[in-house]
């Protein structure tokens, strides 16, 4: 994983979203922050199990609201890999 780690930092359009609780924006902010433009992160249900300490159930809930938000795009690959990127730029997140 490729990151300057430097500290916390949720971008407004995230933090202020009224459609999400606190751990749908937690997981989004992880999510963008993971998301390059020229390589989309390939996301697997344990690294957010791991990170955020809770149950596949809810990392698959979480998922499936931001996806259903138009938030991000999943894209099912081969050997049951997914690769997960954000919909777009930061004002998307305001809708």
């Amino acid at each position: 994983m490729n990151r300057d780690f430097k500290g916390i930092w949720i971008p407004k359009e995230i933090w202020l979203h009224p459609n999400l609780n606190s751990f749908e924006k937690l997981l989004l902010a992880e999510i963008d922050s993971l998301d390059h433009e020229d390589e989309h992160y390939y996301a697997s249900d344990q690294y957010f199990m791991d990170f955020f300490n809770c149950s596949r159930p809810q990392i698959q809930r979480g998922l499936k609201k931001l996806s259903d938000e138009n938030l991000i795009e999943i894209v099912l690959m081969e050997c049951r890999k997914r690769r997960i990127k954000s919909t777009g730029g930061k004002d998307d997140f305001s809708k």
